[in-house]
């Protein structure tokens, strides 16, 4: 059996959390987070037909806080889009054929 190395020098990095989390928290970082998850909701939300009386927007654009950044997520906000996604796994298929 063969066996490969690889040796990864950085010099004099140091890994700090509380410099990746202030610069995952800056605007810019967030403004990249965010695009992607405000496009998926937007396309998804363009291909949904929505039922009769039914009030609100279906996909929507939710902040997270994780351990060590905030990001986003998209879900469903009305009761018609969650069982689109029950039936049909709409924002699966949306984010694997996506090109968000």
């Amino acid at each position: 059996m063969a066996r490969c190395r690889c040796r990864v020098r950085f010099g004099s990095f140091r890994w700090s959390r509380k410099d990746y989390a202030a610069v995952m928290d800056s605007p810019e970082v967030q403004e990249l987070v965010r695009k992607p998850a405000q496009a998926i909701s937007n396309r998804l939300t363009a291909g949904y037909e929505r039922p009769a009386g039914e009030i609100g927007t279906p996909y929507v654009v939710k902040p997270v806080k994780g351990r060590l950044a905030r990001g986003y997520i998209v879900g469903t906000g009305t009761h018609g889009a969650m069982l689109r996604e029950l039936k049909e796994n709409a924002m699966k298929k949306e984010i694997d054929g996506g090109g968000a």
